[in-house]
């Protein structure tokens, strides 16, 4: 009986000698894990604004301006025309000063695009002036089965203007017929202007 009972003690003590471990171990510390994110489909940064758009044009008072539209394009896809200058005189032929806000080509096939071509200040007596508008050379157009080249150089647009008339709206448009002003010469084309004016 005596036996069985030192046994019992041993046992115990072998027990307790296991679950306490050596004392040479250092403690467990939990490890912090940061949890993993599933990587998303990396997403492109916007573009950047484009540079080529500008700032509307800033008008001094009293400024009008002069505008180019194209109307009736019939079959052409594109047409670009440059405007090579434009002047606007008084009554007595002496030339008024014209600012122009771009030298660029016009894209005159856009829809119900009047592009601004320059801006004068009319002096006051002044009752009719003339405005000229003259193109450079040579364009280019394209149709769906077609392209080629336009010979504008030196074109010319003369008008007429009620500066009254214009402040009413601050411009003029001219409005350019494009079918029945490009002239088919093969392949090309020669740009003779059928236009009209409004307000």
């Amino acid at each position: 009986m005596k036996r069985l009972q030192r046994w019992m003690v041993a046992a115990a003590c072998l027990s307790l000698v296991a679950c306490e471990g050596t004392g040479d171990e250092a403690p467990s510390v939990p490890v912090l894990v940061d949890p993993v994110v599933p990587s998303s489909p990396e997403v492109p940064a916007p573009p950047a604004p484009s540079d080529t758009g500008k700032p509307p044009t800033r008008h001094a008072p009293g400024e009008l301006e002069v505008r180019l539209l194209a109307v009736n394009p019939a079959d052409y896809a594109s047409l670009s025309l440059r405007v090579r200058d434009i002047e606007v005189f008084r009554q007595d032929g002496q030339p008024v000063p014209v600012r122009r806000p771009t030298v660029a080509p016009f894209e005159l096939t856009e829809p119900e695009q009047a592009f601004l071509v320059g801006l004068f200040q009319p002096p006051q007596e002044q009752e009719v002036m003339k405005v000229r508008v003259t193109f450079d050379g040579p364009g280019s157009y394209r149709t769906a089965t077609e392209h080629g080249l336009v010979a504008s150089a030196r074109t010319s647009i003369d008008v007429l203007v009620r500066p009254a008339s214009m402040r009413a709206r601050g411009h003029v448009v001219v409005e350019v017929d494009l079918a029945r002003s490009l002239e088919a010469h093969g392949v090309n084309r020669v740009f003779t202007p059928v236009w009209r004016a409004r307000y």
